[in-house]
Parts: C-alpha cells; sequence; structure tokens
C-alpha cells in the first residue's frame, strides 16, 4: 500500500502503510500543491480592491475619529485601518479557497481523482483557517469596542489636565 500525504496546519506530512508518519521536506511534484491562478489584468485588480475596500469600509463601524490631531485619533485611526486590511484580506482568501473548493469538485476523470481530492482538501484547510482568523477579528473588534471607551477616557484625561494646568 502506497504512502499517503496528509495535511496538518500548514506542514505535509507522509503516512505509511505501517503507520510511520514522515515530513515532507519538498514536494516532489506540484500536483498537491494548490493550484496557480492565471494572473489578473491591473483594471480587475482594481476593480476587485476597490470592491473590497468599499465592502469593508462599510462592515467596519467604529466610533466615530475626530481629525484634531491627538494621539487617540491616530491610535484609532490605525487600528480601523488594521481592522479594514485584516477584513479585505480574510474575505479575498474565503472567496478565492471556495471558488477553487467548489472547481475541484468537478470529477472531470477517474486518474486525477486523488489529486483532485487533495487539492480539496487544501482548500477546504485554507478556508477554514480563513474563516476562525475572522471569527478572531470579529472578536477583536467586540473587545477593542466593549473595553476600548476611548471617548470618555479621554475627555476623564482632558478634564484632569485642565484642572492640574489651571492650579
Amino acid at each position: 500500500m502506497p504512502s499517503t500525504p496528509a495535511m496538518t496546519t500548514g506542514m505535509m506530512l507522509r503516512i505509511a502503510s505501517s503507520g510511520r508518519i514522515t515530513p515532507i521536506d519538498a514536494m516532489p511534484t506540484p500536483d498537491l500543491a494548490v493550484p496557480y491562478a492565471a494572473p489578473r489584468s491591473t483594471q480587475q485588480q482594481q476593480q476587485q480592491q476597490h470592491r473590497l475596500k468599499v465592502r469593508s469600509r462599510s462592515l467596519v463601524h467604529l466610533t466615530p475619529l475626530r481629525p484634531d490631531g491627538t494621539k487617540l485619533w491616530r491610535l484609532r485611526a490605525n487600528m480601523a485601518e488594521e481592522y479594514r486590511q485584516r477584513l479585505d484580506n480574510n474575505v479575498e482568501k474565503l472567496v478565492e479557497n471556495f471558488k477553487g473548493l467548489i472547481k475541484t469538485a468537478k470529477i472531470r476523470d477517474s486518474a486525477n481523482t486523488t489529486r483532485e481530492s487533495f487539492q480539496s482538501s487544501i482548500y477546504a484547510t485554507t478556508l477554514v483557517q480563513a474563516s476562525e482568523s475572522l471569527l478572531k477579528l470579529v472578536s477583536e473588534m467586540k473587545l477593542s469596542l466593549a473595553l476600548g471607551d476611548f471617548e470618555g477616557m479621554s475627555q476623564n484625561v482632558d478634564t484632569t489636565s485642565d484642572e492640574l494646568l489651571k492650579r
């Protein structure tokens, strides 16, 4: 019985018929790799990036920012931009892997079924990883909104500093 590769958290393993598990340092054939996607034209890339930016901006609702030059505003702006970028990346990964999973679900001939099953397992694994990353992002956003009452903290600091300056 030939050995079969298995996918575990980003590392390829080979499981021999004897039950011995060995890591695969280099993939022997490109058949097990994620299939190469044809490069898109720059116009298509720009359109997709614009759609993702518009979608992510409509999904991410943080407390309003005040452009008064404070460190707080810069911190919030950086945090919001980081959330948007992570959201864009996660949604893009989800869409690409779901498309790849659908493409490999079609059975074309019996000769390539093992290769396609490995590809579909890779797509499914990366789809799960992207969804877990998206869930982690959502929980981080909830925590930052619930625990990070920056407006209240900023007002307290401003009033305290004004009182101290008056003395």
